[in-house]
């Protein structure tokens, strides 16, 4: 009789969790939707590199001004800021990328070119406001007349170039450019 009792205890225990294994796994399906918006192609042309031009061996620095306000310093006549124009999706938020510094090799040593770079999406410098990398501009929109454009403009300054080697100092500055 005692065994049968335990028995049908565990067996009863073995009913029991049965249920509650069977509850545990009983779910109702759930679904989500999925969404994606595909965003036009960033696309980027550079309007003008930068040409410090001529610039002489002294201590003080070369600077191109990227809001073309008449704040050039110790630059050659034809010096010319850079400029890049970004087409994306109207009103889109982009995220803009680059190095604060580049070096320029050439003959002697190295130069280092500090960046001081602007944006805005009306194509006027002057009215430009300075970005850092890393910068979240937004694009410009229709009815601006500027059809989803954001335009980047290039300034900055070469150093103390006292005692610096006579010759021709080139360097690339690479932007990257996408939605964040």
């Amino acid at each position: 009789m005692i065994v049968i009792m335990k028995l049908l205890k565990y067996a009863l225990l073995i009913l029991v969790l049965g249920l509650f294994n069977l509850n545990a796994n009983a779910q109702n399906d759930q679904s989500v939707s999925a969404h994606a918006h595909v965003y036009s192609q960033i696309t980027y042309n550079t309007v003008t590199n930068v040409d410090f031009a001529g610039v002489q061996a002294i201590s003080t620095a070369p600077t191109l001004d990227p809001k073309n306000t008449g704040n050039n310093q110790n630059v050659g006549a034809s010096a010319t800021t850079g400029k890049l124009a970004i087409n994306a999706e109207t009103n889109q938020t982009i995220n803009i990328t680059f190095p604060t510094s580049v070096l320029l090799t050439g003959p002697g040593t190295d130069i280092t070119y500090s960046l001081d770079v602007y944006g805005n999406t009306t194509d006027v410098a002057s009215g430009s406001s300075s970005i850092s990398s890393g910068a979240n501009p937004t694009t410009a929109s229709s009815a601006d007349g500027n059809n989803n454009v954001y335009y980047i403009y290039i300034g900055g300054d070469l150093g103390d170039l006292s005692g610096q080697t006579v010759g021709d100092y080139n360097g690339s500055v690479t932007f990257s450019i996408a939605y964040p």
